[in-house]
């Protein structure tokens, strides 16, 4: 269902009424509302009063796009109470407000929640998940009102997890109980590179798939830029191998030690390791990648990064590399290195 520019008319409305009362009940499993155009109260009632159709006639997957101009929507989480929710397996929400509170929410069957530019924060989606036993794949992307997301211990199943570009994030930090099952780890966020170094060889011995992207990693005490004279001592954080992980990919690579630290020791701690890839630009997308023959912008400072980024490179990691695994290195291209 699409509801484009110019808002929900009479007629509209009315004739999407008439068909979902026809399904309600009769086999719909999926649906999906896209809406672009102006909001007001009209707008809100009808897609709340279509929600309640769908989600009472037991669907499976669920799927709300909305735009900018629909911003202020706030999803009305009573509908999910009582049981009401029970069925849905998938959870897509878009350009909206989503604020679960204890007691109210009830997701028995969700295996996949994707937020994009959702308005929620740490304790609500606490509550979320906390309610979601059975969840395999989350995403979350845009979505500024999360400090710290926290994956509780009872979340046995998640496999995938996608972080991307939640600007107020700071930490993402798991509940561990029994290790977790998770094959495919994406984090692109500020400061990433310091949570997979503290997180990843203790909770994840499945991992298959690592993808890192720090745009801003801080520099603290302990996190300097290396030189040749500094030691590198991979820490002891497991015992345990990882037996599962067969690609990495870290963009963003820079010179500081705990990033460093960090790939050292998924060399020395991961048998099954087919490919590591190693960008040392900032840029999402690299001059040599594209058919226009001129340097993307970028500055003197990322340049010099990058070079300091390969030193390190060189001196620490490339002789730790079996000869089993593919390694790539992505620098900057050579018109940029004129610079």
């Amino acid at each position: 269902m699409a509801c484009k520019k110019g808002g929900i008319s009479r007629d509209y409305n009315k004739k999407v009424d008439r068909i979902l009362k026809k399904h309600s009940g009769t086999g719909m499993k999926t649906f999906e509302i896209e809406f672009y155009g102006p909001s007001n109260a009209n707008t809100y009632y009808h897609v709340n009063n279509w929600l309640e159709i769908a989600i009472t006639s037991g669907i499976e997957e669920l799927t709300l796009r909305l735009t900018p101009d629909v911003a202020k929507y706030n999803f009305p989480c009573s509908l999910l109470s009582d049981g009401r929710g029970d069925l849905i397996q998938s959870l897509h929400l878009s350009h909206c407000s989503f604020r679960p509170t204890v007691g109210v929410v009830s997701l028995r069957s969700l295996t996949s929640l994707d937020l994009c530019l959702v308005r929620i924060t740490d304790r609500e989606l606490g509550i979320l998940l906390s309610n979601s036993l059975v969840l395999e794949k989350l995403g979350i992307k845009y979505c500024d009102k999360i400090n710290c997301l926290k994956i509780p211990c009872v979340l046995e199943r998640l496999s995938s997890l996608e972080v991307f570009e939640c600007y107020s994030l700071q930490m993402v930090q798991f509940s561990i109980g029994e290790p977790l099952q998770m094959k495919n780890l994406q984090v692109i966020f500020p400061n990433s590179i310091s949570f997979g170094r503290v997180e990843l060889p203790f909770s994840m011995p499945n991992l298959e798939t690592l993808n890192i992207s720090s745009r801003c990693e801080i520099l603290q005490k302990g996190k300097h830029d290396l030189t040749l004279r500094d030691p590198i001592y991979p820490r002891q954080m497991s015992e345990r191998q990882h037996v599962s992980l067969n690609n990495v990919k870290i963009n963003g690579f820079s010179s500081t030690k705990s990033l460093v630290e960090l790939t050292c020791h998924i060399l020395q701690n991961t048998t099954s390791l087919e490919c590591l890839t190693l960008d040392t630009t900032r840029i999402e997308f690299r001059c040599s990648d594209s058919s226009v023959d001129v340097c993307l912008p970028s500055d003197r400072d990322a340049i010099k990064g990058a070079h300091k980024a390969l030193l390190a490179i060189r001196t620490y990691i490339e002789g730790k590399v079996p000869a089993t695994v593919k390694f790539i290195v992505l620098e900057p291209c050579r018109r940029c290195y004129a610079w």
